[in-house]
């Protein structure tokens, strides 16, 4: 139960830790825009009105609305929410759905910036969770992809594999290829090295280095989403056998599918 927990902790953390990139991207961008386009802070909304949010989310209640012929200023963006400050100086959330029944100082549209097909192709970060086997139980992991060129990326996953009387959890570091990077599905193939942690119910633990190759694909699928299936090969270097001498590493081979975001 403990390995399970503290599994499930560092699968949390890796979630986070992609997200945290995500939003200092998208601020750094939103201000960047304001220093270039400071006309485009300020909108007029053409809508009969538009909501305002008390957060940057629909679950969030409604607590005020702009009419049509008033003006907006943008304060700031978080994923695809605009926090905005009318003529009364109230403050609120606004979808950005909503902000293109607006146009800018010079009548032009806001365009708000989704995430697109072109985004995807433009991306630096990836991160994700996923389902498949390890051998032939299931497992869960979760990764974080840094693209530092079109073809070459560098990734972190940690995967847990329980099971009736073990539970393995593997931290693996690996180096992928993406040969067809302008693909919208693409092929990508890799290897790396890692650590394996196997805890049984017995309490009894052994940790070993890994070596693991893979190939799969990865497809666009909407706004900041991709789909992505690999397949790997594992080899755990477990020792020698006390009986024989010979090694005694284990060979095993999975699967994994998930649904990834980027940014």
């Amino acid at each position: 139960m403990h390995n399970i927990s503290m599994s499930s902790a560092l699968l949390f953390i890796v979630v986070i830790s992609a997200a945290m990139p995500c939003a200092a991207l998208e601020w750094f961008e939103f201000n960047k825009n304001k220093a270039n386009h400071p006309n485009n802070n300020t909108l007029e909304v053409k809508a009969p009105y538009i909501n305002i949010h008390t957060g940057p989310g629909r679950g969030y209640p409604i607590h005020h609305i702009v009419e049509s012929g008033e003006q907006i200023q943008l304060l700031r963006r978080f994923n695809h929410w605009y926090k905005i400050k009318d003529s009364r100086d109230t403050q609120g959330w606004v979808n950005e759905e909503n902000l293109t029944s607006t146009v800018t100082a010079s009548g032009q549209p806001f365009i708000t910036k989704y995430q697109s097909e072109a985004d995807y192709f433009k991306r630096r970060w990836e991160g994700g969770v996923q389902t498949g086997e390890f051998g032939s139980t299931s497992a869960i992991s979760g990764y974080i992809t840094y693209h530092f060129t079109e073809h070459l990326s560098v990734e972190t996953t940690l995967m847990q594999v329980p099971g009736s009387i073990s539970t393995t959890t593997l931290l693996l570091l690996g180096l992928f290829h993406q040969p067809f990077p302008t693909w919208r599905v693409a092929p990508y193939f890799g290897l790396g090295t890692g650590l394996s942690h196997t805890e049984t119910n017995g309490d009894v633990s052994q940790t070993d280095d890994l070596l693991h190759t893979g190939l799969g694909i990865r497809t666009y699928f909407a706004k900041e989403f991709l789909l992505r299936a690999g397949y790997n090969h594992t080899i755990v270097f477990t020792g020698q056998d006390e009986n024989t001498g010979d090694d005694d590493n284990r060979e095993i081979n999975g699967w994994t599918l998930g649904l990834s975001a980027f940014f």
